[in-house]
């Protein structure tokens, strides 16, 4: 007890949004205007995944799709047993593996 009061450790989460940058890799506009943006990775590491969960969630109306250079667990890291196609439905990506699909600009 402090003066009366009491003490509580880490008992409380304080949310917190930091100003940063995405730059994405491909912005396709499509002839009606819409764009696509369009990110290519490889190795996916955890900051990059929380980094796009973060753009999606404060950036909603965004059309941002991922192709991934191979669906392996272990481009999510090591002892990672998810496909990165996986994470990206979990997440709402839509995504594919090693190209773009022709039907992503058909829509």
């Amino acid at each position: 007890m402090v003066n009366g009061g009491t003490v509580e450790y880490e008992a409380e989460k304080l949310e917190y949004t930091e100003t940063k940058q995405y730059i994405p890799d491909l912005i396709v506009t499509l002839r009606d205007g819409k764009k696509i943006y369009i990110e290519g990775k490889g190795f996916f590491p955890y900051a990059d995944r929380a980094k796009m969960v973060a753009v999606k969630e404060q950036h909603p109306d965004l059309d941002i799709r991922i192709v991934f250079y191979r669906d392996t667990p272990s481009s999510l890291g090591k002892g990672n047993k998810t496909k990165p196609t996986e994470w990206a439905t979990k997440y709402g990506f839509p995504s594919s593996v090693k190209e773009i699909p022709k039907d992503w600009f058909t829509e």
